[in-house]
C-alpha cells in the first residue's frame, strides 16, 4: 500500500507472474527466447484532499543485457607480398597473402521496459492481463539476460503528480 500526496490509498498487486525460456526459433549467436505472462492491477481508494483526475496502470517487463553485441564484422585482407632471401644463389619469392578478420562493437549492459498492457483508471481500480507474450533478445554476451516484472500506477490532481511502482524478481533466460 501507498499513500499519494493528496492522501489516497493506492494498492498494487501482480500475479500469474510465468516465465518459460525456450531455445531460440532464430538459433543465432547470443540469443534467448521466453513467453511471459503477466497480470497486474492497481486500485486508488480512501478520501483524499483533491479529486483524482487521471490514473493510468502499467504493466511490463524490464529485460536486461551485460553486454549487447551491436554489430559483426566479417573481411578479409590481404594483398600482394615479396620476399628476398640472402642465399647462393639470391632467390626472390612472390605471392599473395589473404587474412580473415572477424570484429564486433561491444556496449556495456543496458536494461529496457517493455511495456506489456496499459489501462487508464475509469474507476477505482483497473488491471490487465498478458499471457504468452514472446520476448527475444538477441547479440546478448558474457551473461544470460534477465527479466523483471513491474507494475505501476501514474496519478494527477490539479495539486499533484505521483507515480508508484512494484518490481518481482529477477529470472534468468
Amino acid at each position: 500500500m501507498k499513500r499519494s500526496d493528496d492522501g489516497w490509498t493506492v494498492r498494487l498487486t501482480k500475479s500469474a507472474e510465468k516465465i518459460v525460456s525456450v531455445p531460440p526459433l532464430s538459433r543465432g549467436v547470443g540469443s534467448f527466447e521466453a513467453f511471459l505472462d503477466l497480470r497486474g492491477e492497481a486500485e486508488i481508494t480512501g478520501h483524499g484532499a483533491v479529486p483524482v483526475d487521471a490514473a493510468v496502470l502499467t504493466s511490463g517487463y524490464q529485460l536486461s543485457c551485460q553486454w549487447q553485441m551491436s554489430s559483426v564484422n566479417v573481411g578479409i585482407s590481404g594483398g600482394p607480398t615479396a620476399q628476398a632471401s640472402i642465399t647462393w644463389p639470391p632467390a626472390v619469392v612472390f605471392g599473395v597473402q589473404a587474412m580473415p578478420t572477424v570484429s564486433t562493437t561491444l556496449a556495456n549492459g543496458a536494461t529496457v521496459d517493455v511495456k506489456f498492457g496499459q489501462k487508464a483508471l475509469t474507476g477505482a481500480r483497473a488491471g490487465t492481463r498478458a499471457e504468452g507474450v514472446r520476448v527475444e533478445i538477441s547479440g546478448c554476451v558474457g551473461a544470460r539476460p534477465a527479466v523483471r516484472a513491474y507494475i505501476r500506477v501514474s496519478m494527477a490532481t490539479a495539486a499533484n503528480d505521483n507515480t508508484f511502482t512494484i518490481y518481482g524478481s529477477p529470472h534468468l533466460l
